[in-house]
């Protein structure tokens, strides 16, 4: 293990003190979404199993509620955050304690606009659940510490908290299983979670040796956040549409039931987006430090981009292969129709692995306003597409959709800018890296 993390330190041109930091810091945060992928997949697969395809299809549209409610109230300034407090540690309380009032804000004012579009979109017999899993964004301006100890390179207390709400949940969904109990009391268990997963992680703060008290409002930071952030929070609002648009255009074209069964190919895909994204939130920090030296700025992006690519591909070709045996074995008989949806959608994970190395690249260059329109413009794409595609394939184009759309965001959209030119080369040589690798190794050649 030794010799292994000595080797990966030298590929990403760390320094050995540096990178054990860095690579305690991923290690912590691979544990949470290690254990929170296989707590999660394991209860939910039990969950769709006793549900069926309509009634998950109501847990399905609300966990979409509340991924918009909570992305958009995030504002999009998770990195300005964190590029900020790293550059400007004097102000670290002013930071932190502004951005949380400004996304306790934001929380209720999206709160309410997701609730009032569910009351109006779904069907009325729904909407009690659906409300319940979207109040759950209520929670989230506790979630910046998330930032704070990334920041600090040191995910511990947050990753502990988040698994100890995930387990006393999943907990009470095993238990709610085995009464027969209805879906809306799953949607409290749901609620339960994030409510003591963010009442736990102010505990550990204020255990490691941090004060709340350092926290203040300040008008100025308010505005400044404001003005630089607002093409961020617009980022963040049209991204979570932009990822969620298929979801509500099924739903609204095919009912419940279809989207029940797409949300089981969508699960055993997206259980997996967290792993770049980890990569990605762990290392951040490293990329804005290595800026200064431009050859090692690259070279750190690079590989970064390459060892993702690479794991995504090598898990999509298996799964292509194998998605009929995995969903009969995993949902059963009711949920057939998930096998050739999953075999489409997960090639979205090779594009979502590109895309949040890219995220980091765009806030650390500050263009902020280059990653408004690409977003903008891929929303567009994707509800064109999903309107389409769904009309007459259903599930199938549902998956196929957002796969081209994925494709279109992360790699395609860089071809249109001068800016991103370079990274779209980049990108190539990291989608190709495993034959590029092959190639070199039968021909002989050492570099």
């Amino acid at each position: 293990m030794k010799k292994l993390t000595e080797k990966i330190s030298r590929g990403l041109n760390l320094p050995k003190a540096g990178f054990e930091k860095y690579f305690k810091n991923t290690m912590w945060l691979f544990g949470e979404k290690s254990a929170t992928m296989l707590l999660g997949l394991a209860v939910g697969l039990a969950v769709a199993r006793y549900l069926g395809p309509a009634d998950y299809g109501i847990i399905s549209y609300g966990v979409t509620m509340l991924i918009i409610a909570a992305q958009s109230s995030a504002l999009g300034i998770d990195d300005l955050i964190i590029r900020d407090a790293i550059n400007r540690p004097q102000d670290e309380g002013k930071i932190f304690g502004t951005a949380f009032i400004c996304r306790a804000a934001a929380s209720l004012v999206f709160f309410a606009v997701c609730a009032a579009f569910s009351y109006f979109t779904a069907d009325k017999n729904n909407f009690l659940p659906i409300l319940i899993i979207t109040a759950c964004v209520l929670t989230q301006p506790v979630n910046i510490l998330s930032q704070f100890f990334q920041m600090k390179v040191n995910v511990r207390p947050m990753t502990l908290a988040n698994m100890c709400g995930h387990t006393v949940s999943a907990a009470v969904k095993i238990v709610l299983i085995a009464a027969k109990a209805p879906v809306i009391y799953f949607a409290f268990a749901m609620f339960i979670d994030y409510a003591l997963a963010m009442a736990l992680a102010a505990i550990f703060y204020k255990k490691s040796g941090y004060s709340f008290k350092s926290w203040r409002f300040d008008g100025g930071t308010a505005l400044y956040l404001f003005k630089t952030g607002w093409p961020l929070a617009l980022v963040a609002v049209l991204g979570i549409i932009y990822a969620r648009a298929g979801v509500i255009i099924l739903n609204a074209l095919e009912g419940s039931a279809a989207l029940g069964t797409y949300t089981a190919a969508a699960r055993l895909t997206e259980v997996w987006f967290d792993v770049p994204s980890v990569i990605a939130a762990s290392l951040f920090p490293a990329i804005i430090n290595s800026k200064k030296d431009s050859d090692q700025y690259i070279s750190r992006i690079e590989k970064i981009l390459a060892l993702t690519a690479a794991g995504s591909a090598a898990l999509a070709v298996f799964v292509t292969f194998a998605s009929a045996p995995i969903v009969s074995l995993l949902y059963g008989a009711r949920y057939s129709g998930a096998a050739s949806a999953l075999s489409i959608y997960i090639w979205s994970l090779l594009f979502v692995s590109l895309n949040v190395i890219t995220a980091k690249w765009l806030m650390t260059e500050n263009h902020i306003m280059l990653n408004l329109t690409r977003t903008a413009a891929s929303l567009a794409v994707n509800i064109a597409l999903s309107f389409l595609m769904i009309k007459k394939y259903g599930i199938e184009g549902a998956a196929a959709a957002a796969v081209m759309s994925y494709a279109f965001y992360a790699y395609f959209v860089d071809i249109f800018s001068k800016k991103t030119r370079g990274l779209f080369i980049i990108k190539t040589k990291a989608v190709f890296f495993p034959a590029v690798f092959l190639w070199k190794k039968a021909a002989g050649v050492k570099k």
